[in-house]
């Protein structure tokens, strides 16, 4: 399959010479490239990634990108191979030692190629193909066991589907409200609220009915 590819806003980072860059997705990065916002501009950069939003940063890969003028026309830096990659968020370090891109904010151009699925069209159409649950268990089959007699490249000569409009179900919704936080998490986290606010109204009925028997006691 060809590769596609997306080209993705930068935000700042919190230290100088950083940015942050969210793909909307787990995409297997195969090969990326840092537009520069000026032209005649050359800036090394760092390359890390992450999985998850509170996740610790990842080295990628070091390289150079430019963004020059020669001869009348515009040339930019190719993009570098790093293999497949699946991360959602990524940022690029300036190295201290080159001087600003300036007050624009650079853009990141990510290439990758799609999964393909193969699947026994078993029943009547449409189909659906829900994604996007981290704690789904793997069901698969190769395709060498699921196309009898398999032979090499067999796959790309079945019938190609095609992909409707994507909806979101209840719990997507839920996921995209609540991340990538274990339900579990959520569920121990609102029990101990919940305790925690039961036991300060307890404590405060106790002290109301302490006082108004203090007040009803004579006093010498």
């Amino acid at each position: 399959a060809p590769r596609l590819s997306r080209t993705v806003a930068a935000s700042p980072g919190t230290q100088p010479g950083e940015y942050l860059f969210d793909l909307g997705a787990g995409v297997p990065v195969e090969a990326l490239r840092v537009v520069l916002p000026a032209v005649n501009s050359v800036a090394p950069f760092t390359v890390a990634s992450r999985e998850s939003e509170k996740g610790s940063w990842q080295p990628v890969v070091s390289a150079t990108f430019y963004r020059l003028i020669r001869d009348g026309a515009e040339i930019q830096s190719p993009a570098v191979e790093i293999g497949p990659r699946r991360a959602r968020y990524w940022s690029i370090r300036l190295d201290p030692r080159s001087p600003p891109i300036g007050d624009a904010l650079p853009a990141l151009e990510v290439q990758w190629r799609p999964a393909q699925i193969v699947f026994v069209a078993r029943g009547d159409q449409p189909y659906r193909l829900a994604f996007g649950n981290p704690e789904a268990r793997a069901a698969i089959l190769s395709v060498n066991e699921l196309i009898p007699g398999y032979e090499p490249r067999a796959e790309l000569k079945l019938p190609e589907a095609k992909v409707g409009e994507v909806s979101t179900t209840a719990e997507g919704a839920w996921r995209r409200l609540v991340g990538d936080t274990n339900p579990r998490k959520l569920v121990l986290w609102a029990v101990l609220v919940a305790a925690v606010l039961a036991l300060g109204w307890m404590a405060s009925r106790l002290r109301r009915e302490m006082r108004s028997r203090g007040e009803g006691e004579p006093r010498g």
